[in-house]
């Protein structure tokens, strides 16, 4: 029998104030909820970690939530470094401040983890919207973006 994977879903942002509610409520809302997650503010300039620290607050479901504030800006690369060192998962799922996560993202991806025990890391195609959330595109792998994005 192949046991569930262990999943820490980083929900990591900067000035994402206007997105990040919708972003941590996906991340909530997970069919197959995380172990951890790790809401993260990269040092912004605006109420995005007020916006963290209440929906922390009223989350009730089973994953460990775990708050992070950097000091100072740490950029994209410095910003999940530091993240990688706080989450204790087997495998850790990213999603950015402006990110909305489909229902059965964490299902899809433990189903994969699963099928394919020797992978080192899994990427899926996005869609892509717009600030009032209309759907524009479906983007995957292409000759034009030939590496992992989502």
């Amino acid at each position: 029998m192949v046991t569930k994977p262990s999943v820490t879903l980083f929900v990591y942002s900067y000035n994402h104030e206007k997105y990040i509610e919708e972003a941590i409520q996906a991340a909530f809302e997970q069919d197959t909820p995380p172990d951890e997650i790790i809401l993260s503010d990269d040092c912004s300039s605006d109420g995005t970690f007020d916006v963290m620290q209440s929906m922390a607050k009223k989350y009730s479901g089973p994953a460990k939530i775990i708050l992070n504030r950097n000091e100072k800006n740490l950029g994209i690369s410095g910003h999940l470094n530091k993240l990688s060192r706080i989450g204790t998962g087997e495998w850790f799922v990213l999603c950015a401040g402006d990110d909305i996560s489909l229902p059965d993202r964490l299902t899809v991806l433990s189903e994969a983890i699963q099928k394919y025990p020797e992978a080192k890391f899994i990427a899926t195609g996005f869609n892509v919207i717009d600030e009032e959330g209309k759907f524009l595109y479906y983007q995957g792998f292409n000759e034009i973006l030939p590496y992992p994005t989502g």
